[in-house]
């Protein structure tokens, strides 16, 4: 047993019974603490570390058509959260600080996008002002040589 599952079963009062999920690279790293509910103690855990885990573990193949967050939901979804094992069956915990936290990613996100958007038509602009500078300059010599020739 791992030193922070032996951890765990001390918090729960020495309850050997507690059942902790697995695989333990996966999920031990995110036990947050234990939970108690009636006359049940079980083992409580960080759903968005777990989900960050199984989404590394997913990337790990390096494969460019998976994506590993949506891969690592719907497995844990399905597999983990989708699962009663009983009264004694984990928690997974969703941390209020942290959806501010990921709203405030989201939003540089989305700026960083509009920056380089923007970059990236201000470069066109100026690239299509050389073109017309060019364009023009051109005509210019043409009209001119055409006012030499003719004098």
């Amino acid at each position: 047993m791992s030193d922070i599952r032996k951890q765990i079963v001390e918090l729960a009062g020495g309850d050997e019974d507690l059942l902790f999920a697995d695989p333990p690279e996966t999920f031990d790293s995110a036990i947050v603490g234990v939970g108690r509910r009636y006359h049940d103690t079980f083992v409580a855990y960080d759903q968005d570390k777990v989900l960050a885990n199984l989404a590394e573990s997913f990337g790990a193949d390096g494969d460019p058509d998976q994506d590993p967050e949506t891969d690592a939901l719907e497995w844990f979804e399905y597999n983990t959260v989708g699962g009663w094992i009983g009264e004694k069956t984990a928690v997974f915990v969703r941390f209020l600080d942290r959806q501010e936290d990921r709203m405030a990613d989201e939003n540089r996100t989305v700026m960083s996008v509009f920056l380089e958007y923007q970059r990236t038509v201000m470069d066109a602009l100026a690239a299509m002002r050389e073109e017309l500078l060019e364009i023009e300059h051109d005509r210019a010599e043409r009209e001119h040589e055409e006012v030499t020739h003719e004098s």
